[in-house]
């Protein structure tokens, strides 16, 4: 059985998309994919739990300590 959809608010749409907009042109930019970068299931844990500082970053699994050294501070600042 499916799980209903359920809709996120307007500003969590927005800051998805600037999260996968960043994630791009990381991507891009270290010429890894975008998965390598920031996974969507990590992405989408990151708007669950509406994280605001490093230590909450680092808090979410999978993340861990090397993407949080060199991802923390651009996540954050979106």
């Amino acid at each position: 059985q499916k799980k209903p959809r359920i809709r996120r608010p307007a500003e969590d749409v927005r800051c998805e998309d600037d999260l996968k907009k960043w994630r791009n042109q990381t991507s891009d930019r270290e010429k890894r994919p975008p998965m390598a970068v920031l996974p969507n299931h990590v992405l989408t844990q990151i708007l669950d739990r509406r994280v605001t500082t490093i230590d909450s970053l680092a808090l979410i699994p999978h993340f861990g300590p090397r993407r949080v050294e060199r991802y923390g501070e651009g996540i954050l600042a979106i």
